[in-house]
């Protein structure tokens, strides 16, 4: 369904790809989804970038209520456009 220079194109970026980001994980599964809302004056703590691991009871956030911990082990990923929806971040393990 694609042709062969097409082909021959994506390979060039698929090694390129694995070569310089093998850190990253290949299928991940959300153990939890924190879901804001515009008057929760949600904010992150800053340090935090997208698989970096957490712990338990870490504090990654802080909003009206107070501070807001993980719940899981695992790592964090956080949305690109945090401030345009209600996706605060999610905690995600990887999949094999």
């Amino acid at each position: 369904m694609i042709s062969e220079e097409t082909k021959n194109t994506y390979s060039r970026y698929d090694q390129y790809i694995t070569q310089h980001h093998l850190q990253l994980p290949k299928r991940l599964s959300v153990l939890y989804h924190h879901r804001v809302k515009p008057n929760h004056n949600f904010n992150m703590k800053p340090g935090y970038h997208n698989f970096m691991t957490v712990k338990k009871g870490e504090v990654l956030a802080m909003d009206r209520k107070g501070e807001i911990k993980a719940g899981h082990d695992g790592m964090i990923f956080m949305p690109l456009y945090q401030n345009e929806g209600d996706d605060g971040f999610f905690i995600v393990k990887e999949v094999e």
